[in-house]
């Protein structure tokens, strides 16, 4: 199957990018000649693309690069999976080329893919706590159809856990299906907490959202969405790719912008810091990861992977470090994401040696990363208060606080 690769930016060589073509296990991306004269790059580690690509896969058969991150895991696949059922297509049958025009022009970021296969039924007003209820089956294996709106609802977003893309409208009104915000709308990522992982981490990821700003980190906005007379709160987060009144931003992982696997690339937070310097050519986009490096330290965010780094640019703009996201504490023995070659225990020493292979340490600048580390100690230490104004139960902050703790300890040393 043939499919058009698109960026969502009307007129000019860029709203064309080229055409994609799987067929006998090889996908293959033949770029226009009018994008390629423009010299702007999908991704700007990988500036020289050939008239004719091929586009490596991963562990898995997905798609690594940029066309990769149009296609979600976990969760989202499943959804695409009912999607792609409900148009009588086996999901075992799909190319690569035939599920990204499943997801059409709902992927994130301005990547957009054509024919769309399910276009939707059009902007729909929805109720959220019923689509909750729909997710909580659908992730639970007890659901054997899922209606069209929770579908649309749902959409094609990665990650394990159960969520929905929805326009939120001033007066709280819930409307899905619409690739670009609706009029007067905020576009949010709302996400579902599931039994196995307790339904007090809605609460927890707004505690450290707000953690994560006073620890100076750039953050899209966050709310909550209570649920089942207050017993749920949902976390959500406005999205930075559908920014209001404006066109799309491009949006790049940094695991696509290595062309690797998230889920088995043995990576450093000195390739994160180095490809952060490559890509946005700031020193001040290189302190801000070294600033977010620290908080997954400190506050036990362990889930570091290569998907959960990401640059943007917008329309005629340049390349620029995208907002923090997915930032919750997890109880494993170690990063997923190394720090100097060290997995736990890890020290301001290696902190520091990590991004030295990016920066020269000199006087001026360490005295700059000790007020970066110390912004980020202060914001871990408010954790028991941050948390108690989201109503976040006390056995489960007290939880964290130990994890913190102790992680603080061995920093310290």
């Amino acid at each position: 199957m043939r499919a058009e690769v698109r960026l969502a930016w009307p007129g000019g060589p860029l709203s064309r990018v080229g055409t994609l073509l799987s067929q006998g296990g090889t996908t293959t991306l033949e770029y226009d000649r009018a994008y390629r004269d423009v010299g702007q790059p999908l991704n700007p580690l990988r500036p020289n693309p050939e008239p004719l690509a091929a586009i490596p896969r991963g562990r898995y058969g997905n798609l690594l690069g940029f066309l990769g991150d149009a296609v979600p895991d976990g969760w989202g696949l499943r959804v695409l999976h009912a999607r792609a059922r409900a148009q009588g297509i086996d999901p075992a049958s799909l190319t690569p080329s035939a599920l990204l025009c499943l997801i059409g022009r709902n992927g994130p970021g301005a990547l957009t893919f054509h024919p769309e296969v399910d276009p939707g039924i059009g902007p729909t007003v929805v109720d959220l706590a019923a689509l909750q209820q729909e997710a909580d089956k659908l992730y639970e294996g007890t659901a054997t159809t899922v209606a069209e709106h929770a579908r649309q609802a749902m959409g094609p977003s990665g990650g394990a856990r159960p969520k929905v893309l929805l326009d939120i409208l001033p007066d709280g009104t819930a409307v899905t299906g619409t690739p670009d915000p609706v009029a007067g709308a905020t576009s949010y990522l709302i996400k579902f907490p599931t039994r196995d992982e307790g339904r007090d981490h809605g609460r927890v990821e707004l505690a450290y959202a707000a953690m994560a700003r006073v620890a100076g980190i750039t953050m899209p906005p966050t709310r909550a969405f209570v649920l089942q007379r207050g017993k749920l709160v949902c976390f959500g987060v406005e999205r930075f790719d559908r920014p209001v009144g404006q066109l799309r931003p491009h949006v790049l992982s940094l695991a696509a912008a290595l062309e690797a696997d998230y889920r088995t690339a043995l990576i450093d937070y000195r390739d994160i810091l180095r490809a952060t310097l490559r890509v946005t050519a700031e020193q001040p986009a290189v302190l801000e990861a070294y600033r977010r490096m620290l908080f997954n330290v400190l506050a036990g965010n362990r889930d570091d992977h290569l998907k959960n780094f990401a640059f943007l640019r917008p329309p005629n703009g340049e390349w620029e470090l995208a907002p923090a996201f997915d930032l919750v504490p997890l109880d494993v023995p170690r990063h997923t994401t190394t720090v100097a070659d060290q997995e736990a225990n890890i020290t301001r020493a290696h902190c520091r040696a990590a991004l030295a292979d990016t920066l020269t340490l000199t006087p001026s600048l360490t005295k700059r990363l000790a007020g970066i580390e110390g912004d980020v100690l202060d914001a871990v230490a408010r954790w028991e208060q941050l948390a108690k104004s989201e109503d976040v139960p006390v056995r489960t902050i007290a939880r964290w606080a130990r994890l913190q703790q102790a992680i603080r300890t061995a920093f310290e040393i």
